[in-house]
């Protein structure tokens, strides 16, 4: 599942796979080649809020 995130400088789409910005992956904006990641501080609380989303998405 890609989501996309806003540019920081140039406000193009930078499409994303959240697994892998978890994980410390960079992105680049194909606009203005800027690179975007996660802080390490943040990996935890993101991995974890992205697991309560998924588990509330799964049915029953």
């Amino acid at each position: 599942m890609n989501i996309n995130i806003t540019c920081p400088h140039c406000q193009s789409r930078i499409y994303v796979d959240p697994a892998e910005l978890i994980r410390g992956r960079q992105f680049c904006c194909s606009g203005c080649a800027v690179s975007v990641s996660l802080a390490v501080e943040s990996q935890a609380i993101v991995k974890q809020s992205m697991q309560k989303l998924e588990s509330m998405q799964q049915p029953g």
